[in-house]
């Protein structure tokens, strides 16, 4: 069982800010559209990679390429929304595929509420008890919707104050376009916040002990195949994990969370964030795709950018 259901009239992506891309496709020499039904079509997106010191630039090189194969993937696919971004910490960029996508957070919020469970903990001179910590390893690693319910639950005395200090940890991250309210799951996020927080979890924070952020470090090790082994989890390449690859091996570790919840319509909501070690680099990633009635369509395009992403950075 995933977030618990809402009543969510409508997909409605904030549009922001975006660098417009229109490429036009390359020859011989260039990344190949063959596929059917995009090979006489133009890409058209919204991408862009940011430098370490802030400064953001169109793609070039591999990341163009990885654009191109990601508008691709989402035409083939037939998905409404497809954003991914990711972090390289070989040459220390961010890569962005449409930035402008809004989305629901679903149990990727898991992450955030456990940070935020830590950090109150870290505050008052200890770390987490041992209920809270059983709790978070069953939140995270199994989606446990219950023992997310105790997590949250021990934030504050009423959900807006629960809400309020999710949102503290939010701004602690350096996150402000995302915004919990008197509840956890449905509250629109995009990507780029979703990358800063697999960061945090990653490289570690100075408000939050090292014991605990371990404890959850180990609860997103996607040994739980049927709920994380897919997105960023299939790199795990875990027995009956689904993995839509044959030739890419397991990587090095994976750390992962993924989410899943459906409109009104019936339509899902796919989440995936994490980080992997994958033929000894480091790449944090978060993956978020809308528009399937079949949530097995959307976590398979999830996979799928996640692999196209090692396919074009890593290997």
């Amino acid at each position: 069982m995933n977030a618990p259901a809402h009543p969510i009239l409508s997909n409605s992506p904030n549009a922001m800010l975006t660098r417009r891309h229109l490429v036009t496709l390359m020859g011989a020499g260039g990344l190949s559209f063959a596929m059917a039904g995009c090979s006489m079509l133009t890409p058209e997106y919204s991408a862009y990679v940011r430098e370490e010191q802030g400064e953001q630039r169109n793609p070039r090189g591999s990341y163009q390429d990885l654009a191109e194969a990601l508008w691709t993937l989402q035409q083939d696919a037939g998905a409404e929304n497809l954003s991914l971004s990711l972090y390289n910490y070989a040459d220390q960029k961010t890569f962005v595929f449409t930035p402008e996508y809004r989305g629901y957070e679903a149990s990727t919020v898991k992450v955030p509420l456990a940070l935020s469970a830590m950090r109150q903990a870290f505050a008052r001179g200890r770390a987490l008890s041992e209920d809270l910590r059983k709790a978070v390893k069953a939140s995270i690693g199994f989606s446990d919707n219950d023992a997310t319910a105790a997590v949250f639950g021990s934030l504050a005395d009423t959900d807006e104050n629960r809400a309020g200090e999710v949102n503290t940890t939010y701004n602690r991250l350096g996150i402000n376009q995302t915004r919990a309210d008197a509840g956890w799951g449905a509250n629109l996020t995009g990507t780029e916040d979703h990358l800063k927080i697999s960061r945090a979890v990653y490289e570690g924070v100075d408000w939050i002990g090292s014991e605990d952020m371990q404890i959850l470090r180990e609860a997103m090790t996607a040994s739980d195949s049927a709920s994380q082994g897919w997105g960023v989890g299939v790199l795990g390449k875990l027995q009956g994990a689904g993995a839509d690859s044959t030739d890419l091996e397991a990587a090095q570790k994976v750390l992962c969370k993924n989410g899943w919840l459906p409109n009104d319509l019936g339509k899902w909501y796919i989440n995936s964030d994490g980080v992997v070690l994958y033929r000894d680099k480091t790449f944090a990633l978060s993956v978020m795709v809308f528009g399937f009635k079949a949530q097995e369509e959307g976590q398979h395009l999830a996979s799928k950018a996640v692999e196209t992403a090692m396919r074009l950075l890593a290997e």
